[in-house]
């Protein structure tokens, strides 16, 4: 009757010894990928950031949080940036820096409503704001189609096709919920450029007035410091600070 042979110590041994490289070449690759990974989201989301503060530094003193504006007659404000962070949305009284409470508010359009007593006087609302990711381009593919890197998709902002050396706008688009673009008009190959916000990289564009030494303050300034905040990689980790001054 035979007998099955086993293992030596020495076979067990190299056994053991080819697993634990084996392993250690698998764990090496993975951690390589997701380094890699996580710096070309922060080259993204640098560049992102970078393309924000740009259109910050482009807007009026007026028109970047801390706002002051003026009720209408029913006590609608119409603020200058749309996108607003929800809880972030804050109406104080220009002369006493009390806090006025709003009845509504719209964050995607920029709008909110104050009670009747603050109708037609000026109030400072400070808010913050997200802007879209700008100029991401792609090719449309056979099936007429693109796919946006920045998913989930929460709105499209403007899609613009290259028309010789301009960017024509479209219109006429379709967005799913993988954030494939349908483009049945154009043809495979065109070039298209697309201007979203999406949930994976967002940004956040808050701000301040100072006072001497640069000292924060809650009632309005001649001088604002605007931050733009870039998520990655599920946090806050990368701000670029802006300031601006009121031009006489």
């Amino acid at each position: 009757m035979n007998q099955g042979r086993g293992f030596t110590l020495i076979e067990l041994m190299i056994s053991i010894a080819i697993v634990v490289i084996t392993l250690s070449i698998a764990t090496s690759a993975f951690t390589n990928f997701v380094a890699l990974s996580r710096a070309l989201r922060y080259e993204r989301s640098l560049n992102n950031a970078e393309h924000q503060l740009e259109y910050i530094r482009s807007q009026p003193f007026g028109s970047v949080p801390p706002q002051v504006v003026q009720a209408k007659s029913d006590g609608t404000i119409h603020l200058s940036q749309r996108h607003l962070v929800e809880g972030t949305v804050e109406v104080l009284n220009p002369k006493n820096g009390r806090e006025v409470r709003f009845e509504t508010v719209s964050l995607k359009d920029g709008t909110l409503r104050v009670n009747s007593a603050m109708a037609g006087k000026k109030l400072v609302v400070d808010y913050q704001f997200t802007l879209p990711d700008r100029n991401e381009s792609h090719f449309v593919r056979d099936d007429r189609t693109i796919q946006l890197q920045n998913r989930p998709v929460i709105a499209i902002d403007a899609v613009f096709v290259a028309d010789g050396e301009k960017l024509r706008e479209l219109s006429d688009y379709e967005l799913s919920d993988e954030g494939v673009l349908t483009l049945p008009k154009l043809r495979p190959g065109q070039l298209v450029v697309v201007d979203y916000l999406g949930e994976e990289y967002q940004n956040r564009i808050e701000g301040e007035f100072l006072g001497p030494r640069l000292r924060a303050r809650l009632l309005p300034t001649e001088t604002k410091r605007l931050v733009v905040g870039e998520k990655y990689s599920g946090g806050w980790r990368l701000s670029l600070p802006l300031f601006k001054e009121q031009i006489k």
